[in-house]
């Protein structure tokens, strides 16, 4: 008896000792579970929400910079256009009747002799300015007459003296018939040509006006 108790006993005590070990072995599962889940790669790839704070940071950023730029867009347009490949806005000067002004220098810029200025040719005849544009086989570069264009030559119209001493618009002491010849040329570019303004200088002051050479 005291033998089977003593194996009852001890099998009891072995069962005794398999319960904490079975727990352990439950724990050590569940840690294992927790690592695993943990290390998962699909845990790993998941990607944080963006949140609305850093969208508001990007459209700030966008926005200033958008404006940044337009800024120095203006900038660059006003006080340095040839960076932009833009030409300076041109002012235009007219007179009481609207008729465009021209210095000596501008109209220089419609000679004939480098194509005009876009393309478009221009000459001054007792300080009226025509374009000559549609006689450009006569006027423009090779013509028998581009050395009217770009200036007022008045004089050299009944002198015949082609040279820069006599492609001037000065007419003292020109005969009366060389005068009248003078207006029939006058006449000829009013109806042949088209008529654009007034030269600044001997015949027109910088108001347009008449000076006391305009007879």
């Amino acid at each position: 008896i005291n033998a089977e108790y003593g194996t009852h006993f001890t099998m009891k005590s072995d069962q005794q000792t398999d319960v904490p070990k079975t727990k352990e072995k439950e724990e050590e599962k569940v840690s294992d579970t927790n690592d695993l889940a943990t290390k998962s790669p699909i845990a790993s790839t998941q990607k944080p929400q963006t949140s609305s704070f850093s969208i508001l940071n990007i459209f700030l950023f966008f926005l200033l910079t958008v404006l940044s730029s337009f800024l120095l867009y203006l900038v660059l347009s006003v006080y340095f256009p040839t960076l932009l490949g833009q030409q300076a806005a041109k002012i235009v000067r007219t007179d009481a009747r609207g008729h465009t002004l021209f210095t000596s220098d501008e109209l220089q810029k419609y000679s004939g002799d480098h194509g005009g200025k876009d393309g478009k040719i221009y000459l001054a005849i007792m300080g009226r300015v025509y374009d000559v544009s549609s006689g450009a086989k006569h006027y423009g570069a090779g013509g028998g007459y581009t050395f009217f264009t770009g200036k007022d030559g008045t004089r050299a119209f009944v002198t015949g003296d082609f040279t820069p001493k006599g492609l001037i618009p000065n007419v003292t002491g020109l005969s009366g018939t060389q005068m009248l010849e003078i207006q029939n040329w006058v006449e000829k570019y009013e109806k042949d040509y088209i008529y654009v303004g007034k030269l600044i200088g001997h015949f027109y002051d910088e108001e347009g006006r008449p000076t006391k050479n305009h007879k």
